[in-house]
């Protein structure tokens, strides 16, 4: 199991935060989620043996949010 807290820009309020949530949660390999649209930031826990960085970014490429 792997954690990575990445940041994220574009979200504006409790439902944005709930979206980029649900977004990462339904990602194959991810374990769990945690959103803070107060720190712009999401830490997630995942098995990196099935999900890496890249494909959290992708996820987002038509959304309005971006991971960094």
């Amino acid at each position: 199991m792997s954690t990575i807290t990445l940041g994220v820009s574009g979200m504006m309020c409790g439902n944005c935060q709930k979206h980029v949530q649900d977004i990462l949660a339904d990602l194959e390999g991810v374990q769990q989620v945690a959103v803070s649209l107060e720190k712009e930031e999401a830490t997630i826990e995942y098995e990196s043996q099935l999900i890496n960085e890249e494909v959290f970014k992708e996820a987002f490429s038509d959304t309005n949010y971006q991971l960094r």
